[in-house]
């Protein structure tokens, strides 16, 4: 694609997990937004996205999952706390989607706007259930949360640099209307779907207009390459390249109702797992995941993820995938495990160890003795003693320089808490 004006690419993405970090001002817009709760925002959510023309007029809104309680049997005050949460998010993002029309304004003013791509992913893989039932902002010095009265009287603080606050995991899935699944679950779209924002004034010219062609991350790549008139080299400094697997979205900006181009794609995360094959979806979720006051709380359906049923929806009658169809069309849900199977091992996608990491405890939990190599100046607590909970004695065996040495050999902790243990200046063992 040649060009006759200098050709400009943008590409950000706008991961709305933890922290939520936002101005009190962009906070003060959303008092009351959301007192109404998840189940009501989720409906209305649901109601406006038909009104749009984002989702299919027929569409059907998927239930609660039975482990996310009703906003209705929460108490007065944790109503108070989780509606606020909501509040912090809401302006976190609008104040994100400003910036990005700053950067817009700038290109206009600039006079390059007409000629530049610009492509923006917003959001994180679906809503992030990581805040836990009740959501996340204070710890104890022990590394305990605070009970839910001490934490609203601290409330107004959520948003500033003294928190990496969270909502919680029913406004993940509120947030993911009308889909099953939040950020983690492989195995349905509230668990694999972000909006993507496309500007190119010179190209696109139903400016508010909406495509529906299945895409994937991995065609941004091929995107970026068509539009800048490039074709991908086949070897780099001698090294043959690996296949690109995505396909270009800019045949939909022009062609609104095409057929989409991306026919296959997989996905696995945290022992789910999931696949489309043109129009169909097959899935198989091992492991829902909340947090539960300081650890993370595994409801799975099963002790063996292999074992768990996969589910099979037709996407093109049921976008939100509220009808499992995998007993009806066995054939077809046999045929989509099989691809699966052949994709994830052609891309060596397989994790190296089955099921979800309990973070922060990760592969610690349990483990009495840690060995650590020359080198390492920084090890995350996934892969740390876990010493917020239970009673322990450090003691360390230090070879001291000739000179002599003084310094910390272990450190844990942040600003509400930790542990340190030292050495003073010595110059013997």
């Amino acid at each position: 694609m040649a060009h006759d004006k200098p050709f400009f690419l943008y590409y950000a993405t706008g991961a709305t997990h933890e922290p939520h970090h936002v101005p009190r001002a962009w906070i003060a817009k959303y008092k009351g937004k959301f007192d109404q709760g998840w189940d009501v925002i989720r409906q209305q959510s649901f109601e406006r996205q038909k009104a749009l023309g984002v989702i299919p007029a027929n569409e059907e809104l998927t239930p609660r999952p039975s482990t996310l309680s009703a906003w209705d049997s929460l108490s007065p005050d944790e109503k108070k706390l989780l509606a606020h949460q909501a509040e912090v998010y809401a302006a976190f993002a609008e104040e994100t989607d400003h910036e990005v029309g700053r950067l817009l304004a700038t290109l206009q003013e600039e006079g390059i706007a007409d000629n530049t791509l610009v492509l923006e992913v917003f959001g994180d893989n679906g809503g992030s259930a990581e805040g836990g039932f009740l959501g996340r902002d204070a710890k104890t010095a022990e590394g305990g949360t605070p009970d839910v009265r001490t934490r609203l009287a601290n409330s107004d603080a959520l948003g500033s640099e003294l928190y990496l606050n969270h909502y919680a995991a029913a406004w993940a899935w509120a947030l993911t209307s009308p889909f099953q699944g939040t950020k983690q679950d492989a195995a349905h779209l509230g668990g694999t779907t972000d909006p993507l924002v496309t500007s190119w004034p010179a190209r696109i010219h139903d400016t508010h207009g909406i495509r529906g062609q299945f895409g994937h991350l991995n065609d941004i790549a091929p995107t970026l390459y068509e539009a800048a008139g490039i074709t991908p080299p086949s070897h780099t400094a001698g090294v043959e390249q690996l296949p690109i697997e995505g396909r270009s979205l800019l045949y939909t900006l022009d062609h609104p109702d095409a057929p989409s181009r991306h026919k296959v794609q997989y996905f696995t995360t945290s022992g789910n797992l999931g696949i489309y094959s043109d129009g169909w979806w097959a899935g198989q979720l091992a492991q829902e995941t909340w947090e539960v006051g300081d650890n993370r709380v595994y409801l799975t359906r099963g002790t063996q993820p292999q074992t768990h049923p996969w589910e099979l929806y037709r996407l093109s009658d049921d976008y939100s995938q509220a009808h499992d169809l995998a007993a009806k069309y066995f054939e077809k849900f046999k045929e989509l495990q099989a691809l699966f199977q052949h994709k994830v091992s052609r891309n060596h996608a397989y994790s190296l160890r089955p099921g979800v990491d309990a973070y922060p405890l990760g592969t610690a939990t349990g483990q009495t003795v840690f060995t650590y190599r020359s080198g390492v100046d920084r090890v995350g607590p996934r892969f740390a003693p876990d010493l917020g909970h239970d009673p322990y004695t450090l003691s360390a065996d230090v070879d001291v320089p000739a000179g002599g040495a003084q310094g910390a050999i272990f450190v844990e902790g942040g600003r509400y808490g930790g542990v340190t243990l030292t050495t003073a200046r010595s110059s013997g063992q």
